[in-house]
């Protein structure tokens, strides 16, 4: 997939943060009907998450996959294996990262980044996470991986 452009990625947040309670329902029955396997993934995660940590992810996930649909209207389908592999991947990637020592972490985070297709999906996504105040440590860790995972998922 091409890599999204912060223009496109600024165009939907703005529609997103105006939808209203009906206009989420709506985008969950949607997904539940194009991608039954990401919204079981978002509902099933972050079981020990504090609920308004967990409506984050959801809410965070939602966009994700509105950022996805707006650039390409017919994404793969996304399966339990998809999102299995990438999980683990991400899951020690982040465990690698976590054993190294903190200027090394940065430089290895930077490279990650940088090489990283959907760069700009993923900062939009770490800059919502990191600059809550409402969130915990763990569950911004936890957040960072599901949805990076999303991101992975659907950049087919």
């Amino acid at each position: 997939m091409r890599r999204i452009t912060f223009e496109e990625i600024e165009k939907v947040w703005e529609w997103f943060a105006e939808l209203q309670t009906e206009g989420a329902e709506k985008m969950i029955e949607t997904m539940q009907h194009e991608q039954p396997m990401v919204l079981v993934y978002l509902l099933s995660s972050g079981e020990d998450l504090e609920e308004h940590e967990h409506d984050d992810l959801l809410f965070l996930g939602l966009l994700v996959w509105k950022i996805f649909r707006s650039v390409q209207k017919d994404l793969p389908q996304v399966t339990s294996e998809m999102i299995e592999a990438y999980g683990e991947a991400n899951s020690d990637m982040i465990g690698r990262l976590s054993e190294e020592s903190e200027g090394d972490f940065v430089i290895s985070a930077e490279s990650i980044f940088k090489s990283y297709n959907q760069n700009d999906v993923l900062g939009v996504v770490v800059e919502e996470i990191i600059s809550s105040d409402e969130l915990s440590e763990v569950a911004k860790g936890y957040m960072l991986i599901v949805l990076k995972t999303l991101i992975d998922c659907f950049d087919q």
